[in-house]
């Protein structure tokens, strides 16, 4: 098994009646995946961490996103979304044959 564990950190703060920033709420989460290899699988511990760590961070951000959407929003406060996860890969500009 390989194991991931995830967390985020929002602080935030506002902007008073005199133009200074003045904390207003913080929220946290963290995730525990557990990716499980299955029985006769043969995978490099190398690379199975490697797989764990980018494709957790890739699984978990959508949910963070809807966390922090939805608990800044209960708390009476303008959500909160946090952007699109981006890849760290280069993305073929044109198509590309796999054949």
């Amino acid at each position: 098994a390989f194991v991931v564990r995830l967390g985020y950190f929002v602080h935030a703060v506002q902007v008073d009646g005199s133009g200074v920033a003045v904390p207003a709420w913080d929220a946290s989460c963290e995730w525990l995946l557990d990716y499980v290899i299955a029985e006769g699988a043969s995978i490099d511990a190398k690379d199975g961490q490697a797989f764990a760590e980018l494709n957790g961070a890739f699984s978990v951000h959508p949910y963070a996103r809807e966390f922090f959407q939805r608990v800044s929003g209960q708390m009476g406060y303008p959500p909160l979304i946090l952007s699109v996860m981006q890849s760290p890969l280069d993305v073929p500009t044109e198509s590309v044959s796999l054949t």
